[in-house]
């Protein structure tokens, strides 16, 4: 064949090489979420921060099943790798917090030897210093969990996040009636102050973690009673919406999922009322509502 006729032939082809040489993108590798939240699990996360693990396993599950569908599940999967990160170092933080007494106890008996005595109190700062940088490092991961949530905005609403920032103030309310300025209630206050910051900047996502944290901080969970689904009675058999928006909940928890809203004037019937928490009837069934923010 001729060679004048061959060139723009070769011409035409080249572009459709380039295409067919051109690497793609790999896909998502899911393992460093998982090895994360094996290693969350392995530090005790479901018995000393059962939320922050559950978290992280519902984003893992969220990655795993948008895998291959967008850049959302890549997302996912850094998200499951902070939370899982956060509730391991929570762990250790709760575990080196409860060691602290025995030390105390150990430092202030006076018929130890001096040489016990000084290795208490070694002990004791040495225990201090972990959990500066155990906070330092959840800080570090709040900080990363942040910059997360704000790539995720339409995972949660302002209405959500102002909900929840305002069941952490009748709670931190009612905690100090009740106990006091503690350094739970100081460090809550700096949540729901941070909570109330990522609302301002319209991170809602954000906002809505800092004030679960609070909540969560507050709340005894290893001396909890067992949730009853029935609670006992209602005073009264209706109920009007106080807040701006008010979250309708599974279970009688803060941190219980959130399956209907309202707005400020809203009605309830009331079913039943346990503690702070009102059962209400909804369309399609029954939620959880927190009662001070209902009259």
């Amino acid at each position: 064949m001729n060679r004048l006729v061959l060139l723009p032939v070769l011409f035409a082809a080249l572009p459709l090489l380039a295409c067919a040489s051109a690497p793609t993108r790999g896909a998502l590798d899911l393992q460093p979420a998982r090895a994360a939240v094996a290693a969350a699990r392995a530090a005790g996360a479901a018995e000393w921060v059962p939320d922050c693990m559950k978290r992280a396993e519902d984003y893992l599950g969220e990655a795993e099943a948008a895998a291959g569908k967008g850049d959302d599940a890549r997302w996912l999967s850094r998200l499951a790798i902070a939370e899982a990160q956060c509730a391991a170092r929570l762990s250790a933080s709760a575990e080196a917090v409860q060691r602290l007494p025995e030390v105390e106890k150990a430092t202030s008996a006076a018929d130890k030897l001096q040489a016990r005595l000084k290795k208490a109190d070694g002990e004791q700062r040495r225990l201090e210093d972990e959990i500066a940088l155990l906070n330092r490092d959840l800080e570090l991961t709040e900080s990363e969990i942040i910059r997360l949530k704000a790539k995720l905005r339409g995972l949660d609403s302002k209405a959500e996040a102002s909900s929840a920032v305002a069941e952490a103030r009748i709670l931190m309310k009612r905690y100090q009636e009740q106990r006091g300025r503690t350094a739970s209630l100081a460090r809550s206050q700096g949540l729901v102050e941070r909570a109330e910051q990522q609302i301002v900047e319209e991170n809602y996502g954000a906002a809505s973690f800092f004030a679960q944290k609070a909540q969560e901080l507050l709340q005894d969970r290893r001396r909890a009673a067992p949730i009853e689904s029935a609670g006992r009675e209602a005073p009264k058999k209706s109920y009007t919406v106080l807040a701006t928006s008010l979250n309708i909940r599974s279970d009688p928890s803060p941190n219980a999922r959130v399956v209907g809203k309202a707005r400020k004037g809203d009605s309830f019937e009331a079913l039943a009322i346990l503690g702070d928490w009102l059962r209400v009837k909804i369309e399609g069934g029954a939620g959880w509502v927190y009662r001070p923010l209902l009259e």
